[in-house]
């Protein structure tokens, strides 16, 4: 596999840096094709080519504008717009969110190739320390690192069936919630509080701080267990020794618990929801179904598929990139990139194949119902620029190489474990303030203490924040003095959360490409991510006043 890195700026002219252009390459959009084309006919062997580009809708609008016509057959949706555009048989222009975590591109300018270019070939050195090859995707090389090293498994459903409905739906969501409800939460004491912006804030009483936590690679600890057998088929025991996964009816009244993982079918989508009140019927793990019952819940389980034995299947693969993890120093962009396969695995191991699809729009309008029947077209998401968006019926089929089940009880463990360190800090007379899978922000009364560690799966201290401030529920945001440390806001990419913060307008974002083609638009455009603003929120200017330093009592 060949790499690349290619940027694009307003007035279309692109550059690329990479194994084919050691010292770069400059032209139009209109040149970028024919070159990637030709670069790849260059290679000797039948090597792929695959360049990244920061922004891949940017490089697509700029071959628009260009008048480059790109067929159906030339474009990939993915999970954020345009995921591939096809140059040529082996050459290709590609999304980064496969290649590279969301810690290392948000570092990187949008038009600095060089600096992409670098990136990649960082992180082609972290995954050849650990014995692994990229070969265009992190989830791709971790998963084939860690599936290497385990004993032979196969799943007992490989052209799907119950087994395999019933491990896709008790795969949840992770657990991320504001847990205190309050326009604004600081320190008695914290110097440079940004009180211009946002208001006068809740005070902790005197001698409290804040504790911000992480849980050191906790889907990749969580993986490290025994995990069931996957070799025959289950059999019908929700307290099998081996675990299982189990459709059960879990009554909250009298519950005790943090949260239950719960989905629910809203619009079409299915939606992840932490819940602690109702009754709810669904596919669990028996971990759930365990810490359910310990916390005072009603479980009536109608159905169950357990496994009478369990093994450490992914321990080896998972602790030797955990290893070579630890071996690279915080903040730099190997240790970003194994953190990510850390997490990709766990994705990875319960993979299906894509439900969308671009085919040429008028090739659509003249297919009948049953032609599209037979190609499994159930539904046309949008147009744009004459081809379409279609949605395809879910294949029965389990993809080569996933394991579902495996996924299920890891992203279970890892939400129970976090609950139990809520609970722990509650016990301490401390107060949650924000929590996500493996992390947790949390407010300390004098003298309350956890244990913490930085070993695999130990909760690690990464800051003392000065404050914190939510807003409604929708944004988080805490810092030391006038920085802010960390922020999270589901819907807006981080840079422009970050930009709001610091004093920026509304943060806006590209819409994706579902997005636009559901709407049936023809061009790309920004749009403001709220459609409702708070009364506070309403009389703010554009811009924020600067901040200024609060007097030292």
């Amino acid at each position: 596999m060949l790499f690349g890195a290619a940027s694009v700026d307003a007035q279309g002219a692109v550059c690329l840096v990479g194994d084919l252009w050691p010292d770069g390459w400059a032209g139009t959009a209109a040149q970028l094709l024919p070159e990637l084309a030709r670069a790849a006919r260059s290679v000797k062997g039948r090597q792929h080519t695959r360049v990244y580009a920061l922004d891949l809708c940017a490089v697509y609008r700029a071959l628009r504008a260009a008048g480059v016509q790109l067929g159906a057959d030339q474009l990939t949706p993915g999970p954020h717009g345009v995921g591939k555009i096809y140059a040529g048989p082996r050459a290709q222009l590609c999304a980064c969110a496969p290649l590279l975590p969301a810690a290392v591109l948000d570092e990187i300018p949008p038009d600095d190739a060089g600096a992409l270019y670098q990136a990649i070939c960082e992180a082609q050195r972290a995954l050849a320390s650990c014995g692994a090859e990229l070969r265009g995707s992190l989830t791709a090389a971790a998963v084939d690192l860690v599936v290497g090293q385990a004993p032979r498994w196969g799943w007992p459903e490989p052209q799907g069936g119950p087994i395999s409905a019933a491990a896709y739906e008790a795969i949840h969501g992770g657990l991320c919630e504001i847990w205190h409800d309050a326009e604004a939460l600081a320190l008695s004491d914290a110097a440079d509080l940004p009180v211009d912006w946002i208001g006068t804030p809740e005070r902790l009483p005197e001698g409290w701080t804040l504790r911000d936590e992480d849980r050191v690679s906790a889907y990749a600890a969580e993986a490290c267990g025994d995990l069931p057998s996957v070799h025959g088929p289950a059999y019908a025991d929700a307290d099998a020794p081996g675990g299982a996964l189990v459709l059960a009816d879990i009554d909250l009244d009298g519950w005790q618990g943090v949260a239950l993982p719960v989905r629910v079918d809203a619009g079409g989508q299915t939606v992840h929801i932490a819940a602690t009140a109702g009754r709810w019927r669904g596919w669990f793990t028996s971990d759930v179904i365990r810490y359910s019952r310990a916390r005072g819940a009603a479980v009536d389980v109608l159905q169950a598929y357990g496994w009478k034995h369990a093994a450490p299947y992914l321990a080896p693969g998972m602790r030797q990139l955990a290893a070579a993890k630890a071996q690279h120093a915080r903040g730099s962009t190997a240790r970003a990139v194994l953190s990510a396969c850390l997490q990709r695995v766990v994705g990875g191991l319960a993979r299906r194949d894509p439900a969308e699809l671009i085919v040429d729009a008028a090739q659509l309008d003249q297919m009948d119902s049953a032609q599209l029947a037979a190609a499994g077209y159930v539904a046309k998401l949008g147009t744009l620029d004459g081809w379409a968006l279609v949605r395809r019926a879910a294949a029965p089929d389990v993809p080569r190489g996933t394991c579902p089940v495996w996924t299920a009880f890891i992203v279970s463990r890892a939400w129970v474990s976090l609950c139990e360190r809520i609970e722990a800090v509650r016990a301490v007379g401390g107060l949650p303030l924000y929590a996500d899978t493996d992390g947790l922000l949390w407010a300390a009364p004098p003298g309350a203490s956890l244990p913490t560690g930085d070993a695999l799966g130990e909760w690690s201290a990464r800051g003392l924040p000065h404050w914190c401030w939510v807003e409604r529920r929708k944004i988080y945001a805490r810092g030391v003095g006038r920085k802010i440390t960390a922020a999270a806001s589901a819907g807006i990419p981080r840079a422009d959360l970050v930009w709001y913060l610091d004093g920026g307008g509304a943060p806006v974002r590209v819409q994706t490409l579902r997005e636009q083609l559901a709407r049936g638009a023809s061009t790309a455009e920004r749009v403001p991510v709220w459609t409702q603003r708070t009364e506070r929120q309403q009389r703010r200017t554009a811009i924020r006043p600067q901040w200024k330093a609060r007097p030292r009592r």
